[in-house]
């Protein structure tokens, strides 16, 4: 896989930990999945700039209902929310008791790739897809399950998972990560469609809370 980094639309060569440094402080981070050999990762500096790019890209309307979605969720910060909590914690419980199931039937990891292609995609009559989301990996290059991030369901909080998600498993064409919880702060973003891996832990490890189209 070729990775691309770029601050502001300028490429950057620095090594891992250089790239990280400049990258930190970035209140906008995206990937973009440029096709299923080569990634770009763009940083900006301000978010509208940011703002301003994505409008012109291709994924940009899906890019606003996504923000759209936010904007309608958070709304429910200031009211009484646990009812919102639970159910979305029963959905996303829901769907990690089936990927386990699945797991045994197969015999295979939970964390395997052949499980998740199965998960999202299907294999017979009686194996329809039961995932359409992004997951979320304590480690990369694979490890425990830390949060599942399903398409149309806003998350507001992942319950400390931004202390311990360094990958991220995408199916979908927009998925963003917060930085803190109710969509808050800084944003690492993830743009394209397929079966992609993001590893959050080479840039910075932002996912106390997110969404996904």
């Amino acid at each position: 896989m070729k990775i691309t980094y770029l601050i502001d639309g300028r490429e950057i060569g620095a090594d891992g930990e250089e790239r990280k440094a400049a990258m930190t402080g970035c209140p906008e981070i995206c990937t973009v999945a440029v096709d299923e050999t080569a990634q770009e990762v763009r940083a900006f500096r301000r978010k509208e700039d940011f703002e301003r790019w994505v409008r012109a890209q291709p994924f940009g309307p899906k890019y606003a209902e996504s923000e759209e979605m936010v904007h309608q969720a958070r709304e429910f910060q200031s009211r009484d929310h646990q009812h919102l909590l639970e159910r979305q914690q029963l959905v996303t419980q829901r769907v990690r008791e089936d990927l386990s199931e699945l797991s045994r039937r197969m015999g295979v990891p939970l964390t395997s790739r052949e499980l998740l292609d199965v998960a999202h995609h299907g294999s017979a009559l009686l194996d329809p897809p039961i995932l359409h989301s992004a997951i979320l990996f304590d480690y990369s290059p694979q490890g425990a399950v830390t949060g599942v991030l399903l398409i149309g369901v806003p998350i507001p909080t992942f319950g400390g998972g931004n202390d311990r998600t360094s990958q991220l498993d995408v199916i979908g064409s927009v998925t963003t990560l917060y930085d803190r919880t109710w969509w808050r702060g800084d944003r690492q973003s993830f743009f394209g469609s397929g079966f992609f891996t993001m590893v959050t832990s080479n840039l910075n490890n932002r996912a106390a809370s997110g969404t996904c189209l």
